[in-house]
């Protein structure tokens, strides 16, 4: 049966009587994607909005018409930097947390005549923001703000305080998301003396253990670590390698023990724990289940990135750590690749070597007397690179210490003499007549 009638769609408006079909709530957010501003921002193509400035000055002293933003966790535990002084001027953390707010949403409370707008951009306090959250969580804030009418907003310097995300980035990623709003936003950034010394950190989204393999394979030329003889007492943040099982066997046992009451009683590994003293900061970092093994890279890897992310959260830039290449049944662990990974991870802090057991030795003399002891002595017995290396840097540190070494056993005339030939001389062919004759 045919009907004499044509049917219409009309677009709705939302909280408008229209046809539910065109009440459909349009998720604009795909239009524009965190990959686009990616590829916008590697190819250097967002341009100045004039709705969004920077500006030197105290956020909390902008005018009272203007909204305004920074960012926090899911559980707002806000304890330090700037979510500090949000949640001491503002309050109402009952009611944040009320709105149930995930990962990548906003939570606002007005005071007075104005918004307060929480980006949640991580779902822990001790964890680490990415740009992926941040980016959805501006995302839903400009979505938010012209629900609400908002004109003018202000930020700080969202994610680059103890987060240290790159604020070059984080600035190109609010005007790509603003351009083409109505909405004034305003930057404050206090002036700091020291600002021209601030390095920002390494992007956090790299730190792969693929990556380090590939960074470490492409033999970077590192720069030396710096190594201590200091008493652990002296040292401001010290980092304390530990097994799971606790055993006797570490040095640092007494040590922990001492100043830890409530040691965990079953640890995993890639665990750690950390104590605030007067005048000290301690990490126990948890690498492997018991003390006669070897740990691993990939638990070592993954256990200095959760130390990356303490570190930061606790405002340490410096921080002195063992040199766990030497730790007996770690023979897995090589220093050189140790030494990699630490700068692979920490080139953004300052980070000290204790060497509580070896000497450290710069005099040309004395180095060759350590050599001559540990490979042309009696007791040494002319061993090869391997097992001279082995031995001597148990008990001393040398400059570039594999090159003197290896030089010197190349020089050892009485193992040039006994040396063993591995290569094979084959024996001249012998040509022979072909029999033409069956025997």
């Amino acid at each position: 049966m045919d009907y004499d009638y044509e049917i219409v769609y009309k677009k709705g408006k939302l909280n408008q009587n229209a046809d539910a079909l065109s009440r459909l709530i349009q998720d604009n957010n795909n239009e524009i994607s965190y990959n686009d501003f990616m590829n916008k921002y590697e190819s250097k193509s967002i341009q100045s909005s004039s709705n969004i400035q920077e500006k030197l000055g105290d956020l909390f002293e902008a005018p009272p018409n203007h909204s305004l933003v920074h960012c926090v966790s899911q559980d707002f535990e806000m304890g330090k930097g700037i979510a500090l002084i949000f949640k001491t001027r503002f309050g109402q953390v009952d009611e944040l947390k009320s709105q149930n707010k995930t990962v990548g949403q906003v939570a606002y409370i007005s005071d007075q005549n104005r918004r307060i707008y929480y980006l949640i951009t991580k779902a822990l306090f001790f964890q680490k923001r990415t740009y992926q959250t941040v980016f959805k969580a501006l995302m839903n804030l400009k979505i938010l703000c012209q629900q609400n009418n908002e004109s003018h907003l202000a930020f700080p310097r969202i994610s680059c305080g103890l987060d240290n995300l790159y604020w070059p980035k984080i600035f190109d990623m609010i005007k790509y998301i603003f351009h083409d709003s109505s909405i004034s936003i305003t930057i404050y950034n206090l002036p700091d003396e020291h600002s021209k010394n601030f390095v920002y950190s390494i992007d956090d989204e790299d730190l792969t253990f693929e990556n380090f393999k590939g960074f470490h394979q492409r033999e970077v030329k590192i720069p030396k670590p710096k190594v201590v003889n200091t008493p652990i007492s002296n040292i401001k943040t010290f980092i304390i390698p530990m097994s799971c099982d606790y055993s006797i066997s570490n040095k640092f046992l007494d040590f922990i023990k001492t100043h830890f009451t409530d040691l965990p009683e079953n640890p995993k590994v890639t665990d750690i724990i950390a104590k605030k003293l007067t005048h000290q900061f301690i990490f126990v970092l948890f690498l492997k289940e018991y003390n006669d093994q070897s740990v691993t890279y990939e638990d070592l890897f993954a256990t200095f990135v959760n130390l990356r992310l303490m570190l930061n959260f606790n405002n340490i830039k410096k921080f002195t750590i063992p040199n766990i290449a030497l730790f007996k049944n770690n023979s897995i662990i090589r220093e050189d690749t140790f030494f990699s990974l630490l700068y692979f991870l920490f080139r953004d802090f300052e980070y000290e070597i204790l060497c509580d057991e070896r000497i450290n030795v710069s005099d040309e003399n004395l180095i060759k007397e350590i050599l001559f002891e540990n490979h042309d002595s009696p007791l040494a017995g002319h061993q090869g690179f391997e097992r001279t290396y082995e031995k001597i840097k148990k008990f001393y540190f040398l400059d570039n210490m594999k090159d003197p070494i290896r030089k010197y056993i190349r020089r050892c005339k009485i193992c040039q003499k006994s040396k063993t030939d591995f290569k094979h001389n084959k024996s001249p062919m012998i040509i022979t007549t072909t029999s033409t004759k069956l025997c």
